[in-house]
């Protein structure tokens, strides 16, 4: 789920999701201009262009699907908060939404604003599991970046778990892969001590990854599980690349050895994006409209 707080025109991001013809989710955000203005006690709605932006994706059943990247409580005030979640439900689009703190579960709870349509994002220093868990509401883990950066906590792994939560995977930057947070989490879930002595499997770590996912996106009536009716989203990773030749289980090789260049084809929506481990399409187009971007940000 990328998120935007660029400058770039909000039709133009858009546009540009639509022509890398990758399946994926967009989360609308606030600017990436000044900090104090939006983010301490900040009394700013979320801009308006997103009313602007669900005009030109008006469904949800294409390549491209909207949502709101939300500031929440310790950013902005109540009253902020209720009506930027209000809109996002006026337009029928999913919330997502970064937290650190204990009152950034409590405080959307005392407002009426937990919903099933809600994902956080790093709940390692959170409480209230359970309450989240009540609501319906989704917990991301991007444990790559909550490994390393200071602050965020350590993956909440068995708390979520014993809270009767189902975490879903994410990155929270460009650089890591979601397979390699899908490694850290299985590998750490493998020496983290469970107090409840219950046992994560490899396929329950890629469930998180795949199925989990798209739940908390809003997609999974159309992808992220091979299923008859929906679109062929699928990725093929060869099976005789040396670090998973020797390994006879598919989960534990994909979560636990697996990395971005063990993949040979991808299907988006039955369309054949990638072939032989490289990409079909025009992609000294996709540099020049990087290049073009990235000269608009000068």
């Amino acid at each position: 789920m990328p998120t935007s707080r660029t400058p770039l025109p909000m039709p133009m991001r858009a546009s540009m999701r639509c022509a890398t013809g990758i399946q994926a989710v967009f989360a609308h955000g606030w600017p990436y201009t000044d900090a104090d203005c939006w983010l301490t006690n900040s009394t700013e709605p979320n801009p308006a262009d997103l009313r602007q932006l669900r005009e030109k994706i008006p469904g949800d059943d294409g390549l491209l699907t909207l949502a709101m990247g939300a500031r929440g409580p310790s950013s902005t005030v109540p009253e902020v908060t209720t009506a930027d979640f209000r809109m996002a439900r006026e337009l029928g689009i999913p919330i997502t939404m970064h937290v650190s703190g204990n009152d950034y579960v409590a405080l959307p709870d005392e407002a009426g604003l937990l919903r099933p349509d809600l994902t956080f994002v790093h709940v390692s220093s959170c409480g209230d599991h359970e309450l989240a868990a009540d609501h319906g509401v989704s917990i991301s883990i991007a444990s790559q970046i909550e490994l390393t950066m200071p602050g965020l906590g350590l993956p909440t792994i068995e708390r979520l778990l014993h809270a009767g939560l189902a975490p879903i995977l994410s990155v929270d930057s460009e650089l890591p892969q979601q397979v390699t947070c899908s490694r850290s989490c299985g590998s750490r879930s493998k020496r983290a001590p469970s107090p409840s002595g219950r046992k994560l499997s490899t396929r329950e770590v890629m469930r998180w990854a795949t199925s989990h996912g798209a739940a908390a996106c809003g997609v999974a009536d159309r992808t992220r599980s091979l299923t008859p009716g929906k679109e062929a989203d699928v990725v093929l990773p060869r099976a005789d690349d040396v670090n998973l030749s020797l390994l006879n289980a598919s989960a534990e090789a994909l979560v636990l050895a697996a990395h971005p260049g063990n993949v040979d084809t991808v299907l988006v929506a039955g369309r054949v994006v990638k072939r032989h481990g490289r990409l079909i399409g025009d992609v000294a187009q996709a540099g020049r409209l990087a290049a073009a971007a990235s000269e608009r940000l000068r």
